[in-house]
């Protein structure tokens, strides 16, 4: 499953789909502002940002998990989780579903609040 695939499952999903303003990097939708640590000009795009009433719920799209990506992508999801929770809402890390325990291996090692969505391939 592509990466484009899996955010527009998330973009469909129901609990998206209450939001009152969805963010995506899918065509169609209006862009994610660029998250990134104080006096830090490097940034990141959340992958979806739902807006609801009293909370803001980021998702981040990880399709495989490269070894050699990690220390940058732990430092990215540190980020959004703070994000998350700073606007009252979750982080939600959405991995294939045969990818989940190194997922989740990784965020409970890290001690990064996070949700992992699991998603079935088709």
């Amino acid at each position: 499953m592509t990466k484009d695939q899996m955010m527009k499952r998330v973009v469909s999903s129901s609990s998206v789909k209450k939001a009152g303003d969805i963010r995506s990097e899918l065509k169609g939708y209006p862009k994610p502002r660029k998250l990134s640590y104080k006096g830090n000009q490097k940034g990141f795009y959340p992958d979806v940002v739902a807006e609801f009433d009293a909370k803001t719920d980021v998702y981040c799209v990880e399709p495989k998990l490269r070894k050699s990506d990690l220390p940058e992508v732990i430092g990215k999801w540190i980020l959004f989780s703070m994000e998350a929770r700073k606007r009252k809402g979750e982080f939600y890390l959405v991995v294939p579903e045969k990818s989940r325990d190194e997922f989740d291996e990784i965020v409970t090692s890290k001690m990064i609040r996070a949700e992992i969505l699991p998603l079935k391939a088709g």
